[in-house]
């Protein structure tokens, strides 16, 4: 029975969510007996929504709607506080598309979109529903697994995202095919920062990059982090 003011409320109206923002006080007869409140209220649906879309547009790539890099990292983070937490694993797929350029460069950048379009879709379709898929930028798309009993867990998604990409992508009135180096690393083995975890997994990818591409591979120890000169 206090004053309160700029309360946002949702109202559902028909099958619709609205979003109210009401201002009041309390009222009390000459007894001092409650009545109720009086205020005002201003419908902020549409304010409400802009800033769900700028919101969600900050998080989320254009192209793909999937999780971009700073959503990614949030994601990763919870994921390693909750093994942490419960003393669980987490793992973390680096995945770059082989010959991707040669695609974008010989039929144009509009049929480069639809394939990183399909690609998103194909890797959708590989993980679980409790999985994170997400795109980095280019080609670079990633793959966020929050709970893993051991590596054959990693390992079995990252076969079926490598076959998935192998078959070929038919765009517009062209076919294409690529396929996909992936680099995985664990927490808590491997990483027990984000950065540290993302890093070790772009060193992993690299390594299947330079032992022939279409693979997987783990982080080691003794594995450098080297520069990608081409995709």
């Amino acid at each position: 029975r206090e004053s309160f003011s700029d309360l946002v409320l949702p109202v559902t109206i028909g099958s619709d969510m609205h979003w109210w923002e009401l201002s009041a006080s309390p009222r009390y007869d000459e007894r001092g007996s409650f009545l109720g409140f009086r205020g005002v209220g201003s419908d902020v649906t549409a304010q409400r929504r802009s800033a769900d879309k700028i919101n969600h547009m900050a998080r989320f790539d254009t192209l793909t709607g999937l999780p971009n890099r700073l959503q990614v990292n949030e994601t990763l983070g919870e994921a390693m506080a909750d093994a942490d937490r419960w003393r669980g694993k987490c793992a973390f797929m680096m995945i770059d598309l082989d010959r991707f350029k040669a695609v974008n460069d010989t039929l144009g950048h509009g049929i480069g979109d639809l394939l990183l379009q399909q690609v998103a879709l194909r890797l959708k379709s590989c993980v679980r529903a409790s999985d994170t898929v997400g795109r980095l930028g280019g080609d670079e798309f990633v793959i966020i697994l929050p709970e893993v009993a051991g590596a054959s867990s990693s390992a079995v998604i990252a076969r079926k995202a490598i076959e998935s990409l192998a078959r070929p992508f038919h765009l517009a009135e062209h076919e294409a095919f690529i396929s996909a180096s992936i680099g995985i690393a664990t927490c808590p083995e491997h990483g027990d920062s984000v950065e540290a975890l993302v890093k070790n997994a772009d060193t992993a990818m690299f390594d299947a990059k330079q032992a022939g591409r279409n693979a997987y591979r783990f982080f080691t120890a003794d594995a450098k982090a080297q520069p990608l000169l081409e995709h």
